[in-house]
């Protein structure tokens, strides 16, 4: 319930997770002149609308599933702050202001997609990255709409990269798959949830 260490918490944690190349980009577009066009790459672009979403989405999530769980006990403002903080954490750090032994099976699945995707690049978070997540939601997006090809903000993504998306999230995925199962067979008296949740936070580095 104490915004003085959550939220620093928070806000360090965020920007870790943006990664050391959309900090450095960020840093040239402060210091820009008049005589120097700068122009955001894609990949910062990604980044900070993805991780925006996810903060927000993560956010709504949690508040949807823990209100009169979890959190039923807390004030409005202790549950705005505990939903935007278990959004915050999952995809970087893993640190906890409630107890994820107590919360609900689908609260866990939440998270572990948070987990999964983790920050972005050159960052300090784990998961398969932000922009693996963009670029394979980008794909869905073109498949369906029928696209020849891959725009996003008006900027060609090259095959190179889809494929390089595509097996990253594939190779987690296996990996991942059957981590929980070794795990199931060898510890039978945890519950799926468990296992699940355990096994996505040690593959994304999540504590």
């Amino acid at each position: 319930a104490d915004a003085w260490i959550l939220l620093p918490l928070a806000a360090a944690l965020i920007g870790g997770g943006l990664g050391f190349p959309v900090w450095a980009e960020l840093v040239r577009l402060v210091r820009r002149n008049r005589y120097v066009v700068h122009r955001i790459s894609i990949t910062a672009r990604m980044t900070l609308v993805a991780t925006t979403v996810l903060l927000v989405a993560g956010a709504v999530f949690f508040a949807c599933m823990e209100w009169t769980g979890l959190m039923a006990s807390m004030s409005l403002g202790e549950k705005l702050l505990n939903s935007f903080f278990a959004s915050a954490s999952p995809r970087t750090a893993g640190f906890n202001a409630i107890d994820y032994g107590q919360a609900h099976p689908i609260t866990l699945m939440g998270t572990d997609v948070l987990m999964f995707i983790g920050g972005g690049a050159g960052g300090t978070a784990g998961g398969v990255k932000v922009t693996t997540a963009a670029v394979l939601v980008a794909v869905l997006i073109a498949e369906v709409r029928g696209d020849e090809e891959l725009l996003v903000a008006g900027r060609r993504i090259p095959g190179r990269i889809v494929r390089q998306s595509m097996a990253v999230f594939m190779m987690a995925f296996i990996l991942i798959a059957g981590s929980i199962m070794g795990l199931q067979m060898l510890l039978p008296q945890f519950n799926s949830h468990q296992i699940t949740f355990e096994t996505i936070s040690a593959f994304a580095t999540v504590g």
